[in-house]
């Protein structure tokens, strides 16, 4: 069952994205980590926090001021293309929104100006005229300046021309949708400016931060992948040659380093993610008729920044269900003795190898007994089967495909993209989603993600000769059992580790290979066993070998090994094997369907 790289890998791996700012967020950590003056250490904290967001927003606008400009300038060449309109209001409604969230009044409403005017353009409000071009050029102007006095600290008037800015908009709603692009003489002199002020030269600002792709820095990171199976192959033939030598020592400091140091390139903090949270609860109050505030923690957790577009979408889609299905309305918490205004945090955190992000909601939390009726209108399960499950496996069928709790349609709920969804696409990227539930009480979704998406710690296990990995974190214990110590029980084979039971399921079993029974082996024979957990379910894996804990780097597998349920990445170990890293959910969900057959 051996498997050749070139078998397995893609020859490269394209990541979309734009490369996060951690270079700057190093600089901060270098600029509070040099001796300074002796100052309240809590205001510190917070002066240094607000400067390394001030550098981020910064990087950030800067970018988008030049890609506005570059727009404007295509749309002033070719003002009957359209499609300039979408991007164009898109970086306004971004630079708006992270303008507020900061605090900086000026480019925010200047942004948001712009913003209401390619909305209004986008619905065929008004038609475009060469004016407005020249506006939106004076506009872009303005946003570069409001840059520049921000990172010199320096004050600049806007006001004046954002009043302009109204007035033009305002006026431009009253024209007649067949009237010719030709502006009249009243709008133009709104904009009258001296000459001189048309003509000055600009100055030509560079900024002092270097934005980088992510696909070059997955490329970078990929050689770096590289080199660490290099140096765990020249360091296996030299211990094999000369036993204990010291000679690569140096090799694999550097080589940990620079893994270390590219991953870090990679790194974005979540709370650039969680500020945009606030405003999608704010709008969803307003839908909802209901009261709700909500509460960020941890916000400085770090995360691959390729992570990123996969939790947005997660943690929008749950704090929708929190809105939905959870808080109640005010009239109803009152009843039950709650704050009419329910609470939602969101709160990160580190655990080893993990970041764990959960959202917590004070409502009505999740009735079993509403899951069980809606179990039996689906002829899924009949109340004698329900009346075995626990709790937590009830809970479980919450995110099975085409469930729904939800009792009549409506924008938040009942429409089809439910939980399984969410939970699909965590498990892609090897992460978790669970839920804990108190009825009456509140719920939390936990989403358990990788740090990182590149380097891995793994354990290494054989299996008829070819190598495979579980991350770390999945595996509860590795235990050798001899087989005079394993029951028959039920339908499984069983092994009792302090006191909780565990069925056998050999991963021979799994490929459809056939093995050894148990019931054939010496009862000293031993039994190497990986004991996991997942979704209230345990196992044991019986395996041919254990191996070792080890670090990899983790790679795409090339089509069609791409669409396989029990691997979807893979590394190349020191020794240039391909080792396979299983898909535990799938294992689960394959072990329990043939039970319950």
């Amino acid at each position: 069952m051996a498997v050749r790289p070139d078998q397995v890998f893609e020859r490269s791996e394209k990541t979309k994205g734009r490369a996060d700012l951690r270079a700057l967020k190093r600089s901060a950590r270098r600029r509070r980590e040099a001796p300074k003056k002796k100052l309240n250490t809590e205001k510190a904290k917070q002066l240094e926090t607000g400067d390394e967001y001030k550098a981020i927003f910064l990087a950030e606008a800067e970018q988008q001021q030049a890609e506005l400009e570059a727009l404007f300038l295509q749309l002033e060449a070719s003002p009957e293309r359209k499609d300039l309109w979408a991007p164009i209001f898109r970086l306004t409604h971004t630079l708006k929104g992270n303008a507020m969230g900061l605090g900086y009044e000026g480019i925010a409403a200047v942004s948001h100006l712009l913003e209401d005017y390619f909305k209004a353009l986008q619905a065929g409000e008004f038609p475009l005229w060469p004016d407005d071009i020249v506006l939106f050029l004076r506009s872009s102007d303005l946003l570069s300046d409001l840059i520049s006095a921000i990172r010199k600290e320096e004050k600049l008037a806007y006001k004046g021309f954002s009043t302009k800015l109204k007035v033009a908009l305002r006026k431009a709603k009253k024209r007649e949708k067949t009237v010719e692009a030709l502006a009249t003489s009243e709008e133009k002199e709104v904009f009258k400016e001296p000459a001189e002020n048309l003509l000055a030269p600009r100055d030509i600002r560079l900024s002092d931060h270097l934005k980088v792709p992510v696909e070059r820095l997955t490329q970078l990171l990929n050689l770096v992948g590289e080199l660490s199976i290099e140096k765990d192959r020249l360091m296996l033939e030299d211990q094999q040659e000369k036993g204990n030598d010291y000679r690569f020592l140096t090799l694999h400091r550097l080589s940990t380093e620079l893994q270390y140091q590219i991953m870090q390139l990679r790194m974005s903090e979540l709370q650039l993610l969680f500020a945009k949270y606030p405003r999608i609860l704010s709008d969803l109050c307003r839908q909802t008729g209901k009261k709700a505030r909500l509460e960020i923690r941890g916000g400085q957790t770090e995360i691959d920044r390729n992570l990123l577009p996969v939790i947005a979408d997660a943690l929008q889609h749950l704090l929708r269900n929190a809105m939905s299905h959870g808080i109640e309305k005010p009239a109803e918490r009152l009843l039950a003795g709650k704050e009419e205004v329910g609470t939602l945090l969101l709160q990160a955190r580190t655990n080893k190898e993990q970041v764990v992000i959960e959202l917590t909601d004070d409502g009505a939390g999740v009735d079993r007994k509403k899951i069980e009726q809606k179990l039996i209108e689906l002829a899924w399960l009949t109340a004698a089967q329900l009346a075995k499950l626990s709790d937590e496996e009830c809970f479980e069928y919450l995110f099975k495909s085409g469930f729904s709790s939800a009792s009549e349609l409506t924008d938040l709920a009942g429409r089809g993209v439910g939980l399984d969804a969410v939970r699909n696409a965590i498990q892609s990227l090897g992460g978790k989603l669970s839920l804990s539930t108190v009825l009456g009480k509140g719920s939390t979704f936990c989403l358990q993600m990788p740090y990182s998406m590149a380097m891995r710690t793994v354990l290494l296990f054989e299996q008829d000769g070819q190598s495979f990995a579980l991350p770390i974190d999945m595996a509860y214990l590795v235990l050798s059992i001899k087989r005079k110590e394993i029951k028959w029980l039920g339908q499984n084979w069983m092994c009792n580790y302090e006191g909780d039971f565990y069925p056998i399921r050999a991963l021979a079993q799994v490929f459809g290979q056939k093995k050894e029974g148990i019931a054939e082996l010496d009862a000293e024979a031993e039994l190497q066993l990986l004991l996991l957990h997942y979704g209230g379910q345990r196992m044991a894996l019986w395996v041919d070998r254990l191996q070792q804990q080890k670090e990899i780097f983790e790679r795409k597998l090339a089509p069609p090994l791409d669409q396989h349920p029990l691997f979807r990445r893979a590394a190349i170990l020191g020794n240039g094997e391909v080792c396979l890293l299983l898909t535990i959910d799938t294992l689960f969900e394959d072990f329990k369907r043939e039970r319950d057959a």
